[in-house]
């Protein structure tokens, strides 16, 4: 079951010198490879269940402990910058848009994942907004690719065949996202966590919970880190407009 955020530690995690994570063109393989292991993993989650994943997860409200106006957890962290661009054969109809396609172009594949899945939109368009900048060019140098990054064996377990078409990558990665709240319990940091860094680290580390992640937070990448501040302080954002 989730739990809801000790003040104390949120008082105490806004003492932390946080230093900007690498840019989305800089981002190293921490966790998210697809190797044998990543992709045992990945149809773990995908098969345990034969009906589609209800993620029970929680308001953004209730992640902070500090009033209707609180600021992030993790304020100060800055918002990812522009990747490089698509492999020039990665084309489809709906990705013969711009590259900068206007952020609220996508409310509508957004929401239409978030009610397939069961994923707030809110937190959604954040993950999708600190992975890419909504660039659907965007290209790690570990090789994630699309508006939600990602890695060619994860799409592929998705059944994501072209990761540059906007409604393949957003259903794909959403339903991914589905699948680590359901296994995390709803706990929004954990699955986010698992989403950057892999849910095999995430599981090493004994890291099932949110309480666990804040309590543990040291022992995560600082790439990670440095990644749950930005979606979160953009969650926060979304949630609120």
């Amino acid at each position: 079951m989730s739990m809801s955020i000790d003040p104390r530690m949120v008082s105490s995690m806004l003492k932390l010198d946080w230093r900007p994570a690498e840019t989305v063109t800089q981002r190293t393989a921490v966790g998210t490879s697809a190797g044998a292991s990543f992709d045992s993993l990945l149809q773990q989650l995908l098969s345990s269940s034969t009906e589609l994943p209800i993620a029970r997860i929680r308001p953004v409200t209730e992640l902070f402990s500090s009033g209707t106006s609180a600021p992030s957890v993790f304020a100060g962290v800055p918002a990812a910058t522009a990747s490089t661009a698509a492999p020039s054969d990665a084309s489809s109809d709906s990705t013969a848009l711009a590259p900068s396609w206007g952020r609220d172009r996508f409310d509508g594949l957004i929401d239409t994942a978030a009610r397939t899945y069961g994923v707030d939109a809110a937190l959604i368009k954040a993950v999708v907004d600190v992975e890419s900048e909504f660039r659907l060019d965007a290209v790690s140098s570990a090789g994630a690719q699309g508006l939600m990054q990602l890695m060619p064996g994860t799409a592929r377990g998705l059944g994501v065949t072209n990761p540059y078409d906007p409604v393949q990558n957003i259903n794909g990665g959403t339903r991914y996202l589905s699948e680590l709240l359901r296994k995390y319990d709803g706990n929004t940091l954990t699955a986010l966590a698992a989403y950057n860094a892999g849910p095999g680290r995430v599981d090493r580390l004994g890291l099932h919970d949110d309480q666990a992640i804040q309590a543990g937070l040291s022992r995560l990448p600082e790439e990670t880190r440095n990644y749950l501040g930005k979606v979160m302080d953009a969650y926060r954002q979304y949630d609120a407009s």
